[in-house]
């Protein structure tokens, strides 16, 4: 059974007047104290889409150097953009399985 509880005014030692919650009857008194703090890991180092994307950069400026002998700085232009976003991109997609994103 649950019985009303009312709260009874009474003058403290100091003078201040304190309300204090009583209920009458054998309920036992229930205090409930939760912390509610989000668990958020810190996720240390590079992600995956970064290691991806400078490695996949690397690799494509070599590449790209190597495929195009007449003019090398573009092929390692475009083989670094090519491939380094190929491996942001695949990058990325292992870091959402993760849960990193």
């Amino acid at each position: 059974e649950m019985e009303a509880t009312a709260p009874v005014a009474y003058r403290s030692a100091s003078g201040k007047t304190a309300v204090r919650q009583t209920s009458s009857g054998n309920s036992g008194t229930m205090s409930s104290s939760t912390t509610n703090e989000a668990k958020v890991a810190k996720k240390r180092g590079w992600s995956k889409a970064a290691k991806y994307g400078v490695i996949g950069g690397g690799t494509g400026v070599v590449l790209g150097a190597v495929i195009n002998k007449k003019n090398r700085v573009a092929g390692g232009a475009i083989g670094g953009a090519v491939l380094g976003g190929l491996g942001y991109v695949l990058g990325r997609a292992q870091d959402k399985k993760d849960g990193r994103f």
